[in-house]
């Protein structure tokens, strides 16, 4: 788990180079590598990444900014099982499962506030 989180440390540091990129190639390159080391780790590396967000929301480029927001996003889809997808099957009803929707919202949330007011 320690050399994980040294490697993923590492990783998260040069796509965050590669999202302020001039060229947009790279940029959308290193978007797909963020998305991709979100979601193989976001279960046991949440500790490393929210606070890379957090710092990515604020920084001065808007490309960091908005690729931070698009990750953060992935990252909280991906932590609370919710896909996203705006489907119904069978006899469901078109609040998608709203109780166990929120229930894993709120479960979600409360995650990320312990992780970012323990630093």
């Amino acid at each position: 788990m320690e050399i994980c989180v040294v490697l993923t440390s590492g990783v998260v540091l040069l796509i965050s180079k590669g999202l302020a990129d001039e060229s947009e190639y790279v940029r959308d390159t290193s978007l797909k590598a963020g998305q991709r080391i979100v979601n193989l780790y976001a279960d046991t590396a949440i500790e490393l990444f929210l606070p890379q967000l957090e710092k990515g929301l604020f920084d001065d480029n808007w490309r960091i900014r908005h690729s931070s927001v698009q990750l953060l996003g992935d990252l909280l889809y991906k932590i609370s099982g919710v896909t996203g997808k705006m489907t119904t099957e069978g006899q469901e009803d078109d609040n998608f499962g709203t109780s166990q929707s929120n229930q894993v919202t709120i479960t979600s949330h409360m995650l990320v506030r312990h992780v970012l007011h323990d630093e």
